[in-house]
């Protein structure tokens, strides 16, 4: 058991406490405000959480946003070559428990902050992006540095966690005539497979070839489907009538690795999710607990909120579309802290940090460059432990096309070795 003396008590302080020890450790924990108890009390491993150092613990000076509604601006430092927040005295130099809590309650992305054009918070505002570190799970690494002090030993926590998205089932089948027809003109160079396709032959992004056999040779792999049921802008999944697409639904939802990828909406999101997420679970016959944001569109608190209110208890939106990072600094699943309510939920927030589209159409790699950065961010998950999260899609695993040569980086990111 760890025993924490703080003068204070509060909810931010306990949150932190529960994952970083708790969840992260699997170790029990108490927390103390009277200073002589904590003297007195032989536990073996000791924190002291307060401005003045007390024998025999570790100290950390409290960076002073523990305190519900404190929103003190984190600096930015680098400590014997590692970036470290809420620098100042203390046996580490920093307060890891303060960066713990503005890392993974996200509270750089609440208010008034830079959105891109599709109103997403931007890697490019982040802090970790600022500081050249956002590439490196630098909060899992500053915890081992605490851990070390208290002589705690981090249980090996290192696992991948490949992951795949449906946007649109199929390249040629399960369109209307009219958006068929605006496809095929569009897409003069498909022709001839679109013809073959549409005659009954076989359909290169179809989730049979492409989705279920990754399911069965990957296990960990999850799939979310986008369900829209009218097609726009953003939401291009195919028709809902399409048999082959009802069974391709019904077979991954069989395996119980299928989830909701939440159409994107301007208004009304709460209502058109849950009816999409009605239709795949009447569909697959199996209900639905996990899911992942389309075009990773996340806004605080509300996007949370709302797939808590749908029953969602896991998501892995927790990355950026744009660039390769850990986005909260970390690759260990953690609970989402509501910060405006100043509270813990029961929603599980599962980190990614590579995606195919990222590396091919934000970052221009090219297949080899692709699987050596996720060698080198794989590699660093395994020094601080954690989930190797990434993301796919069925047109990328089909190998065909423009993702030509891509199914052997969905093996290479796949392999834990």
């Amino acid at each position: 058991m760890l025993l924490v003396f703080a003068q204070q008590d509060s909810p931010r302080l306990r949150y932190v406490l529960s994952e970083i020890v708790g969840r992260r450790l699997g170790l029990a924990w108490e927390l103390v405000g009277d200073v002589k108890a904590f003297e007195a009390s032989s536990s073996r491993h000791k924190l002291n959480y307060s401005p003045e150092p007390i024998p025999g613990s570790v100290w950390i000076s409290p960076g002073g946003l523990l305190t519900v509604g404190a929103s003190a601006e984190p600096t930015c430092r680098v400590l014997n070559g590692m970036t470290v927040l809420y620098p100042g005295p203390g046996d580490l130099g920093f307060d890891p428990l303060s960066m713990a809590f503005w890392s993974l309650s996200r509270m750089e992305e609440y208010g008034t902050v830079s959105r891109d054009s599709y109103g997403r918070f931007a890697a490019a505002s982040s802090l970790f992006y600022r500081s050249g570190c956002l590439e490196e799970p630098v909060l899992d690494a500053s915890l081992a540095l605490l851990y070390e002090a208290l002589g705690l030993t981090a249980p090996a926590a290192f696992c991948v966690q490949p992951s795949i998205d449906i946007d649109i089932a199929y390249q040629f089948k399960g369109r209307g005539v009219g958006r068929a027809a605006g496809a095929a003109i569009k897409q003069l160079q498909y022709t001839k497979r679109r013809i073959k396709a549409l005659l009954g032959g076989p359909d290169p992004h179809d989730p049979q070839t492409t989705v279920l056999p990754t399911l069965k040779a990957h296990p960990p792999t999850r799939v979310f489907l986008l369900a829209n049921k009218r097609p726009n802008t953003f939401n291009k999944q195919v028709r809902r009538q399409f048999k082959p697409f009802q069974q391709a639904v019904k077979d991954m939802a069989q395996t119980g690795l299928l989830g909701l990828h939440p159409s994107v909406q301007k208004r009304r999101a709460e209502s058109r999710w849950a009816e999409e997420k009605a239709w795949i679970e009447q569909t697959g016959e199996r209900e639905l607990s996990h899911s992942r944001q389309h075009y990773i569109h996340l806004s605080f608190p509300n996007t949370y909120r709302q797939l808590i209110q749908l029953g969602i208890q896991h998501d892995y939106s927790m990355g950026y579309p744009e660039t390769p990072g850990f986005r909260a600094g970390t690759a260990h699943p953690f609970a989402w802290y509501d910060l405006e309510k100043e509270e813990t939920t029961e929603l599980i927030l599962h980190p990614f940090c590579l995606m195919d589209v990222t590396c091919k159409g934000y970052q221009k790699l090219s297949a080899e460059g692709s699987i050596e950065l996720g060698q080198l961010l794989k590699s660093r998950v395994r020094d601080t432990g954690g989930e190797f999260g990434f993301i796919f899609h069925n047109e990328s695993l089909s190998d065909s096309g423009p993702w030509k040569g891509w199914r052997r980086v969905f093996e290479s990111w796949a392999h834990d070795g």
